[in-house]
């Protein structure tokens, strides 16, 4: 007779498969360690997506920022706005003062600069406090698209009252209306984007590979973008760019073209008129938002150390909204006469900006918030 088979015991199973218990035990090992690195080494993020317009400020945070050589505090509100503490801003208006809500990117943000000596500072300073209230909802890399969706969010979800709007459009934002081309509100955050939110806070290997597959995904979106006009995920990277588009030089060069499109007409040919089209159809949508609101709208233009340096004085940015606003019957502020004139440019540049950045400095922001108390039409 033929002995019984032995069982396979636990310990023969293991001399078998060898690899795939090596494989359990690393993976094991790997995930509290890449968690344990992630969270002492990746900075708490208070630029926060947002799934209707794109990007926000964490609320009610308090927080320092990095922005070159420079660290300084950024303090924000209950509604995510940069300010001067951290508080609670009432939805409505607080009685017998006029509310003045300001859009713009990082120069309204006052990137580099803490609050109290941006321009929004100031001009709360110079204001004061018994008959104005400024809110400054700007935040970097806004573009006319940003400013009229989270205005819209603003008025219609949140219920925030106002009586005033100022939008500082800046020289990069044509290039930016190109890039975020197709970007969709959403109401809810997609599944995959709070996934890559949490991986990015926690992970030490996501955030440190995070970098490299962005550049890919971009690469490949950029092929595929003469699709053009069709929906980007609510995510970070740029939107599709529009069918009529070389998106490759596009992507390729779009950083030392940035400024260009005011004062050059191949790049404005390039992708600058196309641009201003976008831009141009979300300022009128945010036109007549605040129209349908009863928000009195201002629009105001500078320029950049680009403009100045060219002396583009009688500039494109300022020819079009200056027409945009005549037309649509609104105030417009240019700001181009405060920074171009006959001092020489490498010394206006010198006093009025951040040492090797396109952003203004204290002395920037003084001077702003005075032509705004000046030309501001507040009751």
């Amino acid at each position: 007779m033929h002995a019984a088979a032995t069982a396979p015991t636990a310990d023969h199973w293991i001399k078998r498969h060898p690899w795939l218990i090596i494989t359990a035990v690393c993976a094991i090992l790997f995930i509290p360690t890449d968690l344990v690195l992630g969270y002492a080494r990746i900075p708490a993020n208070h630029r926060l997506f947002h799934p209707y317009y794109h990007h926000d400020l964490a609320s009610r945070a308090s927080f320092e920022e990095t922005w070159g050589k420079v660290t300084y505090r950024i303090n924000t509100n209950s509604l995510g706005f940069k300010d001067a503490e951290v508080r609670d801003v009432s939805l409505d208006v607080p009685a017998g003062k006029t509310r003045l809500l300001i859009l713009g990117d990082s120069f309204g943000e006052g990137i580099g600069v803490p609050y109290e000596k941006t321009f929004a500072g100031l001009l709360q300073q110079r204001l004061g406090t018994a008959r104005y209230e400024i809110l400054n909802a700007s935040v970097a890399s806004y573009s006319p698209l940003f400013y009229y969706l989270k205005l819209r969010y603003l008025l219609e979800t949140t219920h925030l009252k106002m009586q005033q709007v100022l939008v500082l459009i800046d020289i990069s934002d044509i290039q930016d209306e190109v890039e975020y081309y197709g970007f969709e509100p959403l109401m809810e955050t997609p599944l995959s984007r709070r996934a890559d939110v949490f991986l990015k806070g926690h992970s030490f290997s996501y955030a440190t590979l995070r970098p490299a597959i962005k550049a890919a995904f971009q690469r490949v979106q950029a092929r595929l973008a003469h699709g053009g006009g069709a929906s980007a995920e609510a995510a970070n990277e740029p939107a599709a760019a529009p069918r009529d588009l070389d998106v490759m030089d596009f992507f390729a060069n779009r950083r030392q073209e940035r400024a260009r499109w005011t004062f050059d007409d191949a790049v404005f040919e390039k992708w600058g008129r196309r641009g201003v089209q976008i831009a141009t159809r979300h300022l009128e949508a945010l036109t007549a938002l605040c129209a349908s609101h009863g928000v009195k709208l201002t629009l105001a233009v500078y320029p950049w150390p680009a403009q100045i340096a060219q002396r583009d004085l009688d500039s494109r940015q300022v020819r079009i909204w200056k027409d945009f606003a005549a037309a649509q019957r609104i105030d417009f502020i240019n700001l181009f006469p405060a920074f171009i004139g006959a001092d020489d440019p490498a010394s206006t540049i010198e006093r009025w900006f951040i040492r090797g950045d396109n952003h203004w400095n204290e002395a920037g922001h003084r001077e702003v918030a005075d032509r705004l108390a000046a030309a501001l039409h507040l009751p």
